[in-house]
């Protein structure tokens, strides 16, 4: 939280202290469900959630304008991965291990992006690298 107030960051983990073979034999417990990302704060610069089994959608559009990391990781989002709506402030973008499908659009990737990491997902088609962001 900023001193005037705004929420800034947003982090979640299942288990910082459990090791990946222990999150792969633990995963059908822990947090589980949905999460609608239209309703984080506009403020928010930093949101994670890593290892917790979330599924759904991601509306990249929906995302706040002035987010610089966005980090869902080792959960079970699916759907396209539209880089077109991502915010241009983003200079970080991790969506591996999940099931996103479809064709993966680096022409579109926010100007600031520095990391982004998809690994892990069902994407299909060509990949064009003739744009990617300096």
């Amino acid at each position: 939280v900023a001193e005037d107030g705004t929420l800034r960051g947003i982090s979640w983990e299942h288990d910082p202290e459990a090791s990946e073979e222990e999150m792969i034999e633990d995963d059908t417990q822990g947090t589980t469900g949905t999460i609608d990302l239209q309703w984080l704060p506009p403020s928010l610069e930093y949101f994670s959630a890593s290892k917790m089994s979330l599924s759904g959608s991601v509306e990249t559009l929906s995302l706040p304008r002035r987010l610089l990391i966005f980090v869902i990781d080792f959960n079970h989002f699916e759907g396209t991965f539209t880089t077109s709506g991502l915010p241009d402030t983003l200079f970080e973008v991790n969506i591996t291990d999940n099931h996103f499908c479809g064709n993966l659009d680096l022409t579109s990737l926010p100007p600031a992006i520095e990391n982004f990491y998809a690994a892990r997902n069902s994407f299909g088609g060509s990949l064009d690298f003739t744009s990617l962001p300096k």
